[in-house]
Formats: structure tokens, C-alpha cells, sequence
């Protein structure tokens, strides 16, 4: 394998890992955490194959935290 594939599958693995965790704690209740996780991932990768389905994510975060706090 050539060394700039494995180095760019690392760059994808990387990003997945970023919008895994990200999701997990949009789905904990901690849209302010996701947020940032998200905007890091779009700040370091900006053209990654997962920046819409992030900024989709991230309107759906900016809505619950516009909500206020959930059964509350």
C-alpha cells in the first residue's frame, strides 16, 4: 500500500471517529459539546466526505439547544 493511501485512511478513520463521538453526545443530551465537535472536524477537514451529513448535525444540534433544556 502506498504510504499516502494509508496516511489518507487515516485522515477518513479520523473523521469518522470525530462525527461518532460527536453523534454520541448529541444523543447524551450535550448539543454544546457536539457542536464543537463538529465545527472541529469542519475546521480541520473542510473538505470531508462527511461535511454535510455534519452540518446537517449541527442544525439539528442549534435546534434543540434553541429549545431549551429537554423535559425541562
Amino acid at each position: 500500500m502506498h504510504a499516502g493511501a494509508a496516511f489518507a485512511g487515516d485522515l477518513v478513520a479520523a473523521q469518522k471517529r470525530l462525527v461518532e463521538v460527536a453523534a454520541r453526545a448529541g444523543d447524551a443530551g450535550q448539543s454544546q459539546h457536539a457542536l464543537k465537535l463538529y465545527a472541529t472536524l469542519l475546521a480541520k477537514y473542510p473538505q470531508s466526505q462527511y461535511a454535510d451529513f455534519v452540518r446537517a448535525n449541527m442544525k439539528s444540534e442549534e435546534k434543540k439547544l434553541s429549545k431549551g433544556p429537554a423535559g425541562g
